[in-house]
């Protein structure tokens, strides 16, 4: 099947308008009141500190009701225009109810990740403006009455900057995520390709130019956009450089040959030339984890306002918790990890979760006790307490230097083996160690936020040695006709042992980095089996 781009284009920026219109006078109207209470209060007390205004709850249920509102919108519009062309109809109804839940339980998701630089952002335009213009003397010499119109008109202006901004990244995120879900409510996702298809801007990225003039790729990969690796256009996983203002559109259609169930005649709304191709319905109700990666299961994340919150909730999965020095940005970041891995698995340690008490080369560790020889009783979850205050910037430079010695032990490696005197068995062994080299992308599985990536990995561990995953795991990767060499292209760590390859798959679906599906399949598979959910 071929897309008709520019008639997919058309037809979803017709919606993506409609949609954006609606929501942004909704929006403005809060930055609008939020911006007229700080004048308010700046004017009757010469307050500039306005902690109280632009609440993270008001602006989560802006995202919240923006996301189900949108997405609703845009499932039932590629619903309906597939609808019209299957013998036995779709009626998007049905799933209403199911799509209204995941769609405001991702805006949830999205929101709780952004609504506090949201908020913040607003609040510093506040103190940035109301200050400025007490340092003004003319301005100072005014009354009250004039003085609130000079606010009132700049704070005017930035309500409509900021509030067009939030809307149109996050309706293209929400109009895109929908799309692909509404799409598998009727195609098998193993049955389906996508397109990246770019805005007819001018202001376009060249990045995002480039996605769209590529080959279509199965609808479970993801798409490589500048450096970074995105499901569709908005992905909340890519980089704000790929996501902000963005209005490309993502067309998941099926492949040729899908199982049929019903039959596609011929379709002219964004997509030609097809035929006698059915598509069987898939279960809308798959978890909101397999998009958004860390927000847990359907379930948004909500940070800890204090120190002490994030500790007692770090209790639930231990008995004791130290991370003493840590700020709360940190300890949220691990707090997340926690929830959406110990929580949603059903796992805890005896003893602790904090700081390594011993020197170690690790970033994280997960202790055990051997039953039968397996590891078994999971004792603690310690992270190294120098790694936890710098993690991104440590696992940058980490990612930097395998790169580099990759290339340089590629070299040395070959050169070995073009060597004469090289007997048969060396020659094998080295042949070995370059196929399983060139088949990785990285030392380990790094994530967006280094600190909550690394908790997540060594609270796999825990789920490992709660449920003992690692001998069942080991029987799906080889149902999934995945050998021992090829453990090495989820990372080179993952190659190591069996044990550190469940822990990099589960870090990996975590935070959404990409990797062949068969390792995803074996892991999920693992799940049901040793009964984790």
């Amino acid at each position: 099947m071929k897309i008709n781009r520019n008639k997919w284009q058309t037809a979803f920026e017709k919606e993506l308008n409609k949609a954006e219109k609606r929501q942004l006078s909704k929006v403005k109207r809060f930055y609008k009141s939020e911006y007229n209470k700080g004048v308010v209060s700046f004017l009757a007390e010469g307050q500039t500190n306005f902690q109280l205004l632009f609440d993270n709850k008001d602006l989560l249920n802006i995202y919240r009701n923006l996301y189900s509102d949108i997405g609703l919108q845009f499932a039932k519009w590629y619903a309906k225009n597939y609808d019209k062309y299957l013998s036995k109809g779709i009626n998007p109804s049905e799933y209403v109810g199911e799509w209204t839940n995941k769609f405001a339980s991702f805006g949830s998701a999205v929101g709780a990740q952004r609504v506090t630089l949201v908020s913040g952002t607003a609040k510093q335009t506040l103190i940035k403006v109301t200050q400025n213009l007490m340092r003004d003397p003319e301005f100072m010499t005014l009354g009250n009455t004039e003085k609130g119109r000079i606010l009132k008109s700049q704070f005017n202006r930035y309500s409509q900057y900021q509030s067009e901004r939030l809307v149109r990244t996050e309706a293209t995120n929400a109009a895109n995520f929908a799309t692909m879900e509404s799409a598998t409510t009727i195609f098998p996702g193993a049955q389906m390709k996508k397109e990246w298809i770019a805005s007819f801007d001018d202001r376009t990225r060249s990045t995002h130019s480039e996605a769209g003039a590529s080959e279509p790729i199965p609808y479970n990969n993801a798409f490589m956009v500048g450096g970074s690796l995105m499901m569709y256009p908005g992905d909340p996983s890519g980089p704000a450089s790929e996501v902000v203002n963005c209005r490309c559109s993502v067309a998941p259609f099926p492949v040729k040959g899908a199982q049929a169930v019903s039959e596609i005649t011929d379709i002219n709304f964004g997509i030609g030339g097809a035929a006698s191709t059915g598509f069987g319905l898939t279960d809308v109700v798959s978890a909101i984890s397999s998009t958004l990666v860390g927000a847990g299961e359907n379930t948004a994340f909500i940070p800890a306002k204090t120190l002490q919150e994030a500790e007692e909730r770090m209790l639930k999965f231990a008995n004791s918790v130290n991370f003493e020095g840590l700020t709360l940005k940190k300890q949220n970041e691990i707090l997340n990890a926690l929830e959406d891995v110990l929580g949603k698995y059903k796992s805890k340690v005896k003893n602790d979760i904090g700081f390594q008490t011993e020197r170690s080369g690790s970033w994280g560790v997960a202790g055990y006790r051997l039953e039968n020889g397996v590891p078994s009783n999971p004792q603690y979850l310690r992270l190294q307490k120098t790694y936890s205050k710098s993690a991104d910037k440590l696992s940058k430079k980490n990612a930097e230097i395998f790169l580099r010695n990759k290339e340089y032990r590629l070299k040395q490696w070959e050169e070995i083996l073009s060597r004469p005197d090289l007997n048969a068995e060396r020659s094998a062994y080295y042949r070995d160690k370059i196929q399983k080299l060139k088949s990785t992308k990285r030392w380990t599985i790094e994530g967006e936020r280094s600190l909550y990536t690394t908790t997540a990995h060594e609270s796999f561990h825990i789920v490992d040695y709660t449920y003992g995953a690692r001998n069942v795991f080991s029987e799906q990767l080889i149902k999934n006709n995945i050998v021992r060499n090829e453990w090495y292209q989820v990372s080179e760590y993952g190659g190591s042992t069996i044990g550190e390859l469940w822990a990099e798959v589960g870090a990996a679906i975590q935070t959404k980095t990409n990797i062949p599906n068969g390792f995803i399949k074996a892991f999920e598979d693992t799940l049901k089996i040793i009964g984790a959910i």
